[in-house]
């Protein structure tokens, strides 16, 4: 995934999940700083984050597609949530900027 690839060449780790019924799993252990799905699995993620013990944390959640008008009602106002698409066409606008390789 792009994403993945933009992760890493600032080094900052990331988890790709193959299927969603490991969202709850990797959410009890991690706590991510955000969340990339495909908006078909927002309410579910939600579901998640509401009935976790984290669910005072404000969660950055980054949407590929469209959600429905009513997943998007259900969002907390500590979660943050945008789009994919607006994220990559704002990222275009603005200078690059290179991380420092890690030593070797």
């Amino acid at each position: 995934m792009v994403a993945d690839l933009a992760l890493a060449s600032h080094s900052v780790s990331s988890l790709t999940l193959s299927d969603a019924s490991l969202l709850a799993p990797v959410l009890e252990s991690h706590t991510p700083s955000a969340i990339i799905c495909h908006a078909f699995i927002l309410p579910h993620l939600l579901e998640l984050i509401y009935e976790s013990s984290e669910r005072q944390i404000g969660h950055t959640i980054i949407l590929v597609g469209d959600p429905s008008p009513q997943a998007m009602a259900s969002v907390a106002s500590n979660i943050r949530i945008f789009n994919f698409a607006d994220l990559e066409r704002e990222g275009n606008k603005v200078e690059k900027i290179l991380s420092t390789l890690p030593s070797e």
